[in-house]
């Protein structure tokens, strides 16, 4: 305790703010760092769990997107194909996700993959519904991770505990900041576990020095948590700083009939824009009477891309695009929070470290009960010898 620069009743109010936030938000910190570790290497292992949806052999010549969509609308007179995610290796199958045309329509899908050289459909998932199978998984610990499968109350939820999680991980920081922090000695016993005190020690000594070890990752996930759950707080306060875009504007909606502009037309007039553009999938909204084109450029933060256009079904017309990284201060911090959140802006580096944090929270939350466990017990201990001495002090009157 000499060591440490927090003392008397300013660290009693701090350690108590720290034991029972962490604990206030335990469960859901563990299911977020459980899932997340997961999803670093959602692709990875969704491929590897589920080869026969996912995986293709390359050949010469392959389908464009159009005749794709054409098979699958014919295989499926009942639905429209509402998203083309468009492969981004060869051996990657084309998936499309679908929406009914027909109120009676009753598939228990709306995913669909097609082999993009041979046009066979090679399978049908959900990524509505919950469950464990091995095509569901994927969907599944992606709901739980961003909302604990509540919609919109996980939402909220996860994003709260966020707030949380970040207010305790700087409380601990606090308790454990040593007295001569400017030393690199201070920081030896509070970076030092003793393994040969016991396991109360052991324990208490993993939880500091692994809270402290990974808190500046911990602190990036924990604020990237609550912007990307509650963006609707973060983004007038980035407002107030740096401008940000403005949402584009409701378009005219658009009948099948009208939408005569294909998918990859409105991609080919993307790239005629920027020919150095890698499309990753192309939304057709017909509510708007336009195509979302999301499509990748060199320098981009995001892996996946940061940017998409509009193109009119009608006439094919580029009617917006946005573009972070020639936008303003706050259109570029708000295209970091998610690449930073999933370490992909770092490349493999990044998230490997945010897979070992994840790790490391689930370490702390064991460690972290385990501690408060030992505590509980003592206390109740000793308010039961005080029971007993004041019992036998008033039997003995």
């Amino acid at each position: 305790m000499r060591r440490l620069a927090l003392r008397g009743s300013l660290r009693q109010w701090l350690t108590r703010l720290h034991r029972w936030s962490g604990l206030a938000v335990m469960l859901c910190l563990f299911i977020a760092s459980v899932t997340g570790v997961w999803l670093v290497f959602r692709q990875e292992i969704d491929r590897a769990l589920n080869a026969k949806l996912r995986i293709v052999q390359p050949a010469a010549a392959r389908l464009s997107e159009d005749d794709i969509v054409r098979l699958v609308e014919k295989s499926y007179p009942d639905a429209m194909a509402s998203l083309v995610q468009f492969p981004q290796r060869p051996d990657d199958a084309v998936s499309l996700s679908l929406v009914a045309t027909d109120r009676d329509s009753r598939r228990r899908f709306e995913r669909v993959y097609v082999n993009q050289y041979t046009g066979e459909i090679l399978g049908q998932r959900s990524s509505r519904r919950s469950g464990v199978s091995l095509a569901s998984l994927d969907s599944f610990i992606l709901g739980l991770h961003f909302t604990l499968l509540m919609n919109e109350w996980g939402r909220w939820i996860m994003g709260v505990a966020a707030i949380v999680w970040f207010v305790t991980s700087v409380a601990g920081l606090a308790l454990a900041w040593p007295r001569l922090w400017r030393r690199l000695m201070s920081w030896m016993p509070i970076l030092f576990v003793r393994t040969k005190s016991g396991a109360y020690k052991a324990n208490y000594d993993v939880h500091r020095s692994g809270g402290v070890s990974f808190l500046p990752i911990l602190i990036v996930l924990a604020f990237t948590s609550a912007a990307l759950n509650l963006p609707e707080y973060l983004r007038p306060a980035v407002q107030a700083f740096s401008p940000l875009s403005k949402p584009p504007a409701a378009g005219q909606s658009a009948t099948v009939e009208e939408a005569v502009v294909t998918v990859d037309q409105a991609a080919a007039a993307v790239r005629r824009m920027f020919p150095a553009a890698k499309t990753n999938n192309v939304y057709r909204d017909l509510a708007n009477g336009r195509h979302s084109v999301y499509f990748h450029l060199p320098g981009d933060i995001n892996p996946d891309g940061d940017d998409f256009a509009l193109v009119d079904v009608r006439t094919g017309e580029v009617t917006a695009v946005r573009r972070p990284a020639s936008g303003s201060g706050g259109d570029r911090f708000m295209a970091w929070l998610f690449p930073l959140h999933t370490g992909a802006a770092f490349g493999w580096t990044g998230r490997l470290l945010v897979a070992v944090a994840g790790i490391a929270m689930v370490v702390l939350n064991a460690t972290g009960l385990y501690v408060w466990w030992v505590k509980w017990r003592m206390r109740r201990r000793a308010a039961s010898r005080r029971s007993r001495k004041a019992s036998s002090m008033q039997a003995s009157t």
